[in-house]
Parts: structure tokens; C-alpha cells; sequence
């Protein structure tokens, strides 16, 4: 069974699909947060609770050990949701907690008059695995084309990570040559 959820916006067309109920968690992680320019676009935080009580919910930008990272809290309701937009942050990772073990669902909404994204948050069960992406072929990054990868640890330690293409090995986290995560 698949589920999807298309959003249209500004003539630009989305899919994205629909997370299973086990994949919410108290905690979840998005890799990147980024204010944008006025005019520019913006951000949204979208945060909904899937629990069967009130979600008492902290928003951290940045590293959740350093006071200043604490951005909003947010007090959900049973089957509600908010929209957070945090202007005043220039951007960083993202750390959603439900104070009271609430399990959460939260995506990352970007959009401007010519760009539109949506980025589901990942539970913390879920970053001890391997990931595959499919990839567009190409010519590679130009001024207006370009590819990035972003890799986030929202564990209290530190963890290597390998990224391959195909059976090629592009960070070796073996050396120290290489731009090792």
C-alpha cells in the first residue's frame, strides 16, 4: 500500500509520501533548518502530534546542549498541529522533543515564488540504518543545478558514515584524506 500527499504551489507540483504510524516518535531530527532572505522565501516547521494526550513540544536549532538553541515551545493538542516559523534563526540542525513522550510527526516547508520542498523529520530508531536514494543522472552542478547531501546524528555520540554510489566508496571514513563524516 502507498500513500501520497501532492501539494501544489505556485504552479510547482509536490508528492510525498505518507509516513507509517510506527515511524513517529517523542524525538525527531531534520538535517537542516535555514531562514531565508525577506522576499526570499521561507521556512515552516510542521509539527503535528500523533499521541492520545496534549504533546509538550521543545524546538531546538542548532546544538540542543547550548541553551540558545532552544527556539519555541509549543503545546499540541490530541490530532492538532503547528506551524512554527522561526525567522529570527539563520539556520542549522533540527531537534524536535515531546517533553511528555508523545509521539510526533514533523516535516520542513520551504518555499518561495519559485521553489517549493517538504522534508519528513527522522525518529531517532530510525538513524542506525542504511539508507539508498535513487539519483537523477546528469552533468553535474552548475549555477543553477546542483546536488547536495545532507547527514545528520541526532545520537549522543560520535558515528562514522560511508557514502557510495553504486559499489564506489566516495567518503571513506578510514581516512584521512577524505572529507570522512
Amino acid at each position: 500500500r502507498s500513500v501520497t500527499h501532492r501539494v501544489t504551489l505556485n504552479g510547482i507540483v509536490r508528492d510525498r509520501s505518507a509516513v507509517p504510524d510506527d515511524a513517529m516518535e517523542p524525538v525527531l531530527l531534520l538535517p537542516w533548518y535555514e531562514t531565508h532572505a525577506a522576499g526570499q522565501g521561507n521556512s515552516t516547521l510542521l509539527i503535528a502530534n500523533g499521541g492520545e494526550q496534549d504533546a509538550e513540544v521543545d524546538v531546538f536549532i542548532g546544538d540542543p546542549s547550548l541553551p540558545e538553541s532552544l527556539r519555541g515551545h509549543y503545546s499540541i493538542k490530541t490530532a492538532a498541529a503547528v506551524q512554527a516559523e522561526l525567522p529570527g534563526d539563520s539556520g542549522g540542525p533540527v531537534r524536535i522533543v515531546c517533553k511528555n513522550n508523545q509521539p510526533l510527526l514533523a516535516s520542513l516547508r520551504e518555499s518561495g515564488a519559485n521553489h517549493f520542498s517538504e522534508t519528513t523529520a527522522t525518529g531517532l530508531s530510525r538513524l542506525d540504518r542504511a539508507y539508498e536514494l535513487t539519483v537523477a543522472a546528469g552533468n553535474g552542478a552548475t549555477a543553477t543545478n546542483e546536488s547536495k547531501l545532507f547527514v545528520g546524528n541526532g545520537n549522543e555520540t560520535d558515528h562514522l558514515v560511508e557514502i557510495r554510489i553504486g559499489d564506489e566508496l566516495l567518503r571513506d571514513p578510514a581516512s584521512e584524506d577524505s572529507d570522512a563524516f
